[in-house]
């Protein structure tokens, strides 16, 4: 019984592929829809006679239609309401055996590809186009600070970094490692002297952090760099 309806099965399909199959006279789908607009004779003649793309053409007229037709719109509903019925389940493959055949085939296959384009026409949502992320900084602009970095041998008094091309001012900025602002100034030059007081915060073994925003002539950062320093403890003899 098995045997004998995988036979039937691959008879079927070779008997799919003879009626409905593409030819070597088969021109690409989008030449051919484009020679039907011209009115070409030829391809009016070959869209006629051929079911491969007689069928692809009526496809393709039914995905480019705005509208649904009342089948369509039926096999749209229908899917949708098996679709939110968990407990709908197909039944097993061994029953289709008596009716799997060309006569069900066909029809089944034309209407599974119209129910598709049915269901994306009738959603009618527009794919919003994917915007990238874009930092407010680019990642290949950078400020490159020069000092200080890493362990010093003791507080610095000024901090320095090379000057951006369309830099107006730089915002500079020390932090604790949890990123909390200790202090926070703006320059035009590359250079900013620290005050004083950020002395009690550069405590000995102590890390901080120190950024550099260049800002063009609106505010607007175009690069930015971090880098950290801390003093050494000094060692008792």
């Amino acid at each position: 019984m098995t045997l004998t309806w995988e036979m039937d099965m691959d008879g079927d399909r070779d008997l799919l592929r003879r009626a409905f199959g593409k030819t070597p006279d088969c021109p690409e789908l989008p030449d051919l829809v484009a020679s039907l607009e011209r009115g070409d004779a030829t391809a009016q003649r070959h869209a006629a006679a051929c079911p491969h793309c007689a069928n692809e053409v009526k496809l393709y007229n039914q995905f480019m239609s705005p509208t649904l037709t009342k089948e369509e719109d039926a096999a749209v509903a229908w899917v949708q309401r098996n679709l939110k019925n968990p407990a709908a389940a197909a039944s097993p493959w061994a029953k289709l055996s008596g009716w799997m055949n060309i006569r069900t085939l066909v029809p089944l296959s034309v209407a599974a590809a119209a129910i598709v384009v049915a269901i994306g026409i009738s959603e009618n949502s527009a794919i919003a186009p994917v915007k990238p992320v874009v930092d407010s900084v680019e990642r290949s602009a950078a400020v490159e600070l020069i000092e200080p970095k890493g362990a010093i041998a003791g507080f610095p008094g000024s901090l320095r970094w090379n000057s951006v091309a369309k830099a107006a001012s730089y915002r500079v900025k020390v932090m604790e490692v949890d990123k909390t602002v200790v202090w926070e100034s703006t320059s035009s030059s590359n250079v900013l002297a620290l005050p004083p007081a950020i002395g009690k915060k550069a405590l000995p073994g102590k890390r901080l952090i120190w950024t550099v925003d260049a800002l063009d002539a609106s505010g607007k950062a175009i690069a930015s760099g971090s880098q950290d320093f801390r003093q050494q403890l000094k060692h008792s003899e």
